[in-house]
Parts: structure tokens; sequence; C-alpha cells
């Protein structure tokens, strides 16, 4: 959750890099995440949800 009603999810991912729990602070450009193949995907991606106010945009 981010502020102002903002979430992000990222989803199909391999695994997290370390340190990566909920609530910590990113910087732009630092890794994340690994992409992976998980749930009922086709092939390795990155599904990136963004919604605002519980509405996706």
């Amino acid at each position: 959750q981010h502020a102002n009603g903002y979430v992000t999810a990222y989803n199909h991912l391999s695994g997290f890099a370390r340190g990566m729990t909920e609530g910590v602070r990113v910087r732009q450009g630092q890794v994340i995440g690994y992409l992976g193949s998980s749930g009922l995907s086709t092939g390795p991606h990155l599904h990136y949800e963004v919604m605002v106010n519980s509405h996706f945009v």
C-alpha cells in the first residue's frame, strides 16, 4: 500500500529479492524480485497491478 489510496502488486515472480518484506521502502532502480511463472501463467513474466481507491487503473 502507498499513500493516497494507491496499492501495487507484483505477481508471478519466482521470488523476492533479499530483504523485501511488506512495508520496506524501495529506491528507484532497486531489484525487488525475479521473473517467474507461478500460478496459472503461460510463461515467465511480471504481472504488475495498480489500484487507486480499490479500482484498477
